[in-house]
């Protein structure tokens, strides 16, 4: 419903560049916008109303909220998936929807650069992209590593499925550690690496 309103409230931004008279339309669309902000409000409360019955549930879902690309549609959608679960293994999830690089090859002479299989929940693929979209933009320690492969030549898609593995594998590290976000730990962590390394 989400996708639906963006994509009418986009219609209705771009109805001026059309020659027809678009009045009509335009009427329409208004008013099926006005529905899905109404079902989609109303869908957002229950949801809320639910979270709130459970203690441990709720925990879990202000903490998850801290973390960047978690909003009201991914925060709940991954309650769903992983409530009751202590731990999560980040490879597996990102296995499990598609988003792990496998390699491709054929006996020992024919291989291809490692790619995501593109399977798993296609809902979860589709919020797990925004997610990632969202930390590109709002995020400077993403953003800058979305620049950098860009700059070294690397496809838009693939950058992004990076960013996505690199959410899960913070998801996980929140949801096993029941600890808030902190934006600052990269930054505080990055001269320990770099001796490591």
């Amino acid at each position: 419903m989400v996708d639906q309103r963006a994509a009418l409230r986009s219609k209705l931004t771009e109805a001026d560049i059309h020659d027809a008279d678009m009045d009509r339309l335009m009427d329409m669309w208004t008013q099926q916008v006005g529905l899905l902000t109404e079902h989609i409000t109303e869908i957002e409360a229950r949801t809320k109303e639910l979270i709130n019955q459970d203690t441990a549930i709720k925990n879990r879902y202000q903490i998850m909220r801290t973390a960047p690309g978690i909003g009201k549609v991914l925060g709940p959608l991954w309650l769903s998936l992983f409530a009751g679960r202590q731990t999560l293994d980040a490879r597996k999830i990102s296995s499990r929807f598609g988003f792990a690089p496998h390699p491709h090859q054929s006996g020992s002479s024919v291989k291809r650069a490692e790619q995501s299989s593109g399977f798993g929940n296609s809902e979860v693929r589709r919020v797990m992209h925004q997610a990632a979209l969202s930390a590109k933009t709002h995020y400077p320690h993403y953003r800058t590593y979305y620049q950098e492969k860009r700059a070294e030549g690397k496809e838009h898609l693939l950058v992004i499925n990076n960013i996505i593995n690199k959410l899960i594998r913070l998801y996980c590290a929140m949801w096993n550690n029941r600890a808030e976000y902190d934006p600052g730990y990269i930054e505080k962590n990055e001269h320990k690496w770099k001796k490591s390394a």
